[in-house]
């Protein structure tokens, strides 16, 4: 079954500027080399299991990376995590 994270990537790069603002606006002008330049380091974040789960600047439209490109989010994942009754289990069902 296909499950879905949220993943960080994070660049590291050094720019000459004058101080911390320009050091910013160095990096946000040059953020397509500096990401060309270099590997990311990459860390999953956490399983998304619902669309109210889903992290800043995503939304039910978007597509994620590594689908078939042509599905949204909004046909891959119910609105709200799916709440799980442990009174009616299936008592011979594996537990994770």
């Amino acid at each position: 079954m296909t499950r879905y994270f949220e993943v960080e990537l994070r660049w590291i790069a050094v720019v000459e500027a004058e101080n911390e603002m320009e050091a910013i606006s160095a990096a946000e002008y040059d953020k397509r080399d500096i990401c060309g330049d270099s590997d990311p380091e990459v860390e999953a974040v956490g399983e998304i299991k619902g669309l109210d789960q889903l992290p800043q600047g995503w939304d039910a439209h978007a597509l994620p990376y590594g689908g078939d490109g042509e599905t949204r989010l909004s046909e891959l994942l119910p609105q709200t995590e799916p709440v799980r009754d442990t009174n009616t289990l299936d008592m011979f069902e594996v537990q994770s």
